[in-house]
């Protein structure tokens, strides 16, 4: 009976590798969909991923910052959270600042109830390495199946300018949609320009230089144009020669 039938269907979903959520249904776990009798569902382009990443939810109180949400058709970064204590008995609220990924970074602030769900963007985490960046915009190679695509520079925040050329970066995608991008903690760069080291009052050499992604770091005397010296992708300063 349909009981039965849904009960199948239940089980053919438990059974099925998380990991293939981005295929289509027409390639998914076709064996444990027919033994259910829902073998018909097959045909369908929808993607599972697509309509579990719909039903992801949090309790306001259980979001942080860094977390990206859907609300009201808008992809939203949680960019500070704050609890607001309740008079007497009363809950309280939770209060949310939030940025806008995909409208042109807008910010704005929502009052939610504690126990309000929340729809979450279930992102999916990828690695990619740089290949050059074009204006605004970097362009990207899968490291395992060498396909490229784009992303713009902005999804990395302050430290796309370290966008360097090999740099292998983390993106969290929504479907084929950048959302969010990371570098490494530090990046290689070469050093293009840098005059000679000058000893100040204090007795330091150091200096401004300039290396790739036309950037300019402070750098101790001893290092010179050619170099290869590590630099804090967070901070923008200089980390240490590269041997």
């Amino acid at each position: 009976d349909q009981q039965a039938r849904m009960a199948g269907l239940l089980a053919a979903l438990a059974r099925t590798s998380w990991s293939s959520c981005r295929a289509p249904l027409g390639a998914l776990c076709h064996q444990g969909f027919a033994e259910s009798g829902y073998a018909s569902i097959l045909s369908s382009s929808t993607t599972i991923a697509s309509a579990w990443r719909h039903m992801a939810t949090k309790k306001a109180q259980e979001l942080r910052a860094g977390d990206i949400i859907q609300r009201d058709g808008r992809l939203l970064r949680v960019t500070k959270f704050m609890w607001e204590h309740g008079r007497a008995r009363a809950q309280g609220f939770i209060l949310l600042d939030l940025f806008d990924v995909r409208g042109g970074g807008g910010k704005s602030g929502i009052k939610l109830k504690l126990n309000e769900d929340v729809t979450l963007a279930d992102l999916q985490a990828v690695s990619a390495q740089v290949l050059y960046v074009e204006g605004k915009t970097v362009h990207l190679m899968d490291p395992e199946t060498f396909d490229q695509f784009t992303a713009p520079v902005e999804v990395f925040g302050t430290a796309g300018r370290w966008l360097i050329p090999e740099v292998i970066v983390g993106l969290k995608m929504l479907d084929t949609e950048p959302v969010t991008g990371t570098l490494p903690p530090k990046v290689a760069v070469k050093v293009l320009e840098a005059e000679a080291a000058v000893p100040k009052d204090d007795g330091s050499t150091s200096r401004s230089v300039v290396v790739e992604g036309d950037n300019h770091i402070v750098c101790p005397g001893h290092i010179a144009a050619g170099n290869t010296v590590w630099v804090s992708t967070d901070s923008g300063l200089y980390s240490s020669k590269k041997s």
